[in-house]
């Protein structure tokens, strides 16, 4: 019966004479072992053993009826491997764990299938893997290092992504893209040893997402727009600050002229639902602030909204509407008070100023004269402060009381006048104010 041909490299004798390590891989592939163990990473060929890349595609494509591959899949500790492993379009039936090892080329995963990847404390030209479907895990962890872009755009991960204690670094301007990934499992970016290049995430799905402060720091430029992600761990700092500072990473076209909301609203929204209702808030004021940056307000628009966010925080901080009130009404029923000692405060009742000798008795100060009817509202600097500050509440203080801005011989009095304004001033921040912490405290009710 005719041999069935096979495609060169799908059979072991294309690989023969092997080498000395490659016997001793193939052995370990059979019985699930590490070929070698506790090795150091090699740094050039004469450090390591020395083993070519299409026979190691050959072990992970299944090998053929002479080579019998283990379920626990191809397990490489310190090795150097010669040249760019190719897996593209491959459904690669077994698991690959490569510890302490180094691939002198890119490893190449397009439009593949795999099982799971392990690259522990291993050093790649990069890795390409757009639209790689994985089953398990991929595990780039323990000083993985890669001197090229890692590529995996569009990749179906159905356990967790997990970039650790890695160093990664690119000739182009994006050392990170997993632009429409969808990650069943976590995406970790945790405990970074260095990043020189841009991280984009944009499009990216994920059950959870995990990072750190560390690696916060280290990012330069981060593309957040579309990266979706259920919660974030319980690892990964969750504090306003921080996560500002990392939505203040995007590129500068996506903070100003061509402003993207998603992240930031999405951020918020997984805060919220997480319990960081505080968090949440502060990052929802730091978007307007950005917008104003990015002059989305203009014209009268500009001072307003800065004026709406030093009032209300934007309708997050109702409370500081409050604190706004009551600072100016303690502050005018202090003016109020020293006004009407210096006599510039007196009653509104025009009878009581046709009164001649009434008006003489009491020029001095009109609150501390006894004169004055004792039927009459008795002034009071608090309560006619709180009168005029609060629009819908009536204390009759000042319907009864007013600063006085001429005397009798029809002089200005400038301290009257100026009374009058803060007293129009009051008046209008009251009705301002009301409005706004009407609005805030309706806007929390429906998010609530």
């Amino acid at each position: 019966m005719p041999q069935t041909s096979k495609p060169f490299g799908r059979s072991l004798e294309h690989f023969l004479p092997l080498l000395p390590a490659e016997e001793v891989l193939i052995e370990a592939c059979s019985t699930g072992n590490f070929s070698n163990s506790n090795s150091p990473r090699p740094e050039t060929p004469e450090q390591g053993k020395y083993i070519r890349a299409e026979l190691l595609r050959f072990l992970l494509l299944g090998g053929d009826e002479t080579v019998a591959i283990h379920e626990k899949g191809v397990r490489l500790d310190g090795a150097w491997i010669e040249g760019g492993l190719d897996l593209v379009g491959c459904s690669v039936r077994r698991s690959l764990l490569l510890q302490n090892c180094t691939l002198h080329g890119q490893l190449a995963l397009r439009d593949a299938k795999v099982r799971g990847i392990r690259l522990h404390n291993a050093k790649v030209d990069g890795i390409s893997g757009d639209r790689l479907q994985c089953d398990g895990d991929i595990s780039l962890r323990e000083g993985f290092t890669a001197t090229g872009e890692i590529r995996l755009t569009g990749a179906r991960i159905g356990g967790d992504l997990s970039i650790s204690g890695a160093s990664l670094s690119s000739s182009n301007n994006t050392c990170l893209n997993l632009d429409g990934a969808r990650i069943e499992g976590t995406l970790m970016l945790h405990d970074l040893i260095a990043l020189d290049g841009a991280v984009s995430l944009g499009g990216v799905r994920t059950a959870l997402f995990t990072d750190d402060l560390p690696t916060c720091s280290k990012i330069a430029e981060i593309k957040l727009d579309g990266f979706q992600y259920q919660r974030l761990s319980k690892d990964a700092p969750a504090d306003a600050s921080t996560r500002v500072d990392w939505l203040l990473k995007q590129r500068s076209k996506h903070l100003v002229e061509d402003f993207r909301a998603q992240p930031w609203e999405h951020l918020i929204q997984v805060l919220r639902e997480m319990g960081h209702e505080e968090d949440a808030r502060s990052v929802a004021i730091a978007k307007q602030v950005q917008l104003r940056k990015a002059g989305k307000y203009a014209g009268l628009g500009f001072p307003l909204h800065w004026i709406y966010g030093l009032l209300a925080g934007y309708g997050f901080r109702p409370m500081r509407t409050v604190c706004w009130m009551i600072g100016l009404w303690l502050i005018s029923a202090v003016a109020f008070q020293y006004g009407a000692g210096k006599g510039w405060m007196g009653p509104t009742n025009p009878l009581i100023h046709k009164d001649e000798q009434l008006s003489n008795m009491c020029r001095t100060s009109w609150v501390d004269c006894a004169a004055v009817p004792p039927e009459y509202t008795t002034f009071n600097p608090l309560m006619y402060s709180l009168d005029i500050i609060l629009p819908l509440v009536n204390l009759q203080q000042q319907v009864d009381w007013g600063p006085i801005v001429v005397t009798t011989e029809n002089e200005t009095i400038p301290g009257g006048e100026a009374l009058r304004w803060l007293m129009w001033f009051e008046i209008l921040f009251g009705w301002a104010a009301s409005l706004l912490l009407v609005a805030a405290l309706s806007n929390l009710m429906k998010r609530e």
